[in-house]
């Protein structure tokens, strides 16, 4: 007679714990992230090395998570800890690239409430992790820490899915903190009390809401709204409700005119004016320029306010519209004096496209090459790189031009409203 021989149930329940709650982190990880690319692609934000490299390496710390929790569900003891070498230089390049990004993101326009967070973050993660390691032998204690740093990395992931699902990115905060209960039920379920691992876990993840809360009291409160114009949230969606200031209402627009993808640059393409307010200089092309910070008169542009479909600027005594020399395809734009329907007047599709009346044409952004001084074929990139218009590299410019409705990339051709 054979004897089956089974986990007591508490061990079973400690197992499965701990395999579960990895494998919903990792699942929340990759269909947050997805969600972008799959319900608002054109909000990605542009395809940069570092970005790719930050993003694989924390990913694979939830896989990390994952497979350890497995091993030692199969009582692979040994394979977990010499897989422990290779977490910890996982975690060091997580930070310091994690250090890149925030430096990177921030070298265009300074925020606190934003720099600060993300150093948070990854001040958690790091003391989290180290924690971890250095309770490796105690391994309850050690478990949970490797829980909680993964927990401390939820924020972005979150963040991305409440927002494309939903619309709601200030969600996160309740669903991150949710995660963290999860611990403490499973304290209460094994143990019949809050573990000190737990407290410890969830004081230091807690603590980023303190470190928000005193940014923002030292800063103030438009370094909140400061940050979501940078992390383009909700009030840049491409799809506007009729409430919304929009290209599309029948009595006109008025403000910046932005290009729905943000191509190469991370804020953004919006029409504008060559030169700076008070010295534009309306002898040369309009452009697609990066969308400033703050909303500059060269790029308030207004769109068919008395229904005749003119794209027009006006600051002082100047007024001009978006023109088109000549109706072919490959035409680049000009301005001058309002009134000539012909060359002048766009209708603003529903795909978002600005259509030349009475032709085939629609107004999109130039290719460009690698090296910034040639026009690239439709065969070559996808849509090339912005010119650079300062030695710094933080304002690149396009040039606005005419091609095929509906033949050539979306990207470079469609238009939205740039919402505040």
């Amino acid at each position: 007679m054979t004897v089956k021989t089974t986990q007591p149930p508490l061990k079973r329940i400690v197992s499965s714990y701990y395999v579960q709650i990895s494998i919903v982190l990792l699942l929340l990880v990759i269909t947050g992230f997805a969600s972008r690319a799959i319900f608002s692609p054109e909000r990605l934000p542009p395809a940069r090395f570092t970005l790719f490299f930050h993003a694989t390496l924390a990913g694979s710390w939830f896989i990390f998570v994952t497979a350890q929790a497995v091993l030692i569900k199969v009582r692979e003891r040994n394979l977990h800890k010499r897989l422990g070498g290779f977490g910890t230089g996982l975690a060091v390049a997580i930070v310091i690239s994690g250090i890149v990004m925030i430096v990177e993101n921030n070298s265009r326009q300074f925020i606190w409430i934003q720099v600060t967070t993300n150093s948070w973050d990854m001040v958690m993660f790091s003391t989290i992790v180290t924690l971890g390691i250095l309770n490796r032998k105690n391994l309850p204690f050690h478990r949970r820490m490797m829980i909680f740093s993964a927990i401390a990395m939820m924020s972005p992931p979150l963040a991305r899915l409440s927002d494309a699902l939903i619309g709601l990115p200030y969600l996160t905060t309740p669903i991150w903190y949710t995660l963290v209960a999860t611990v403490f039920v499973f304290d209460w379920r094994t143990e019949r009390k809050i573990t000190r691992a737990s407290i410890i876990g969830a004081a230091i993840i807690f603590s980023s809401l303190v470190v928000q809360v005193v940014t923002l009291v030292l800063t103030g409160p438009t370094e909140l709204a400061d940050a979501g114009a940078v992390s383009r949230v909700a009030a840049q969606e491409a799809v506007q409700d009729e409430t919304q200031p929009s290209l599309a209402n029948r009595e006109g627009y008025t403000g910046r005119i932005r290009l729905v993808r943000f191509l190469d640059e991370p804020d953004g393409y919006c029409i504008d004016v060559p030169g700076a307010a008070g010295a534009v200089m309306l002898n040369l092309p309009p452009i697609a320029h990066t969308c400033h910070f703050d909303p500059l008169a060269d790029q308030i542009f207004s769109f068919n306010v008395t229904g005749e479909g003119f794209i027009r600027w006006s600051q002082g005594e100047d007024e001009v519209c978006l023109t088109v020399p000549e109706p072919r395809e490959g035409a680049n734009l000009t301005f001058n004096t309002c009134g000539i329907d012909e060359m002048q007047s766009f209708d603003y599709t529903a795909v978002g496209e600005f259509h030349l009346r009475d032709t085939d044409l629609c107004l999109v952004v130039e290719r460009t090459g690698p090296n910034f001084d040639e026009t690239l074929s439709p065969d070559q990139d996808e849509y090339g790189r912005g010119r650079p218009v300062n030695p710094q590299y933080t304002h690149l410019a396009r040039a606005l031009q005419l091609d095929q409705c509906g033949q050539g990339d979306p990207s470079m051709a469609r238009w939205q409203a740039y919402l505040e």
